[in-house]
């Protein structure tokens, strides 16, 4: 069975993650969520409840 995702997941936590899973996700969220993710910011990102965040600040930022 698949674990759910919350806050706390890790990309070691999903079987079969990678760099190209990371980037494609990245690209649909910034496109779902109308935001641009400072290059900096997407591989220092460590779980979900982080990039939740980050979308936050960002829209707030729009």
């Amino acid at each position: 069975t698949e674990e759910p995702i919350d806050e706390t997941t890790v990309a070691a936590d999903i079987d079969g993650w990678d760099s190209l899973a990371h980037a494609s996700l990245m690209i649909h969220v910034e496109e779902e969520f109308n935001v641009q993710f400072p290059i900096e910011a997407i591989w220092k990102l460590k779980n979900v409840g982080e990039m939740a965040s980050l979308i936050s600040r960002l829209r707030e930022e729009d």
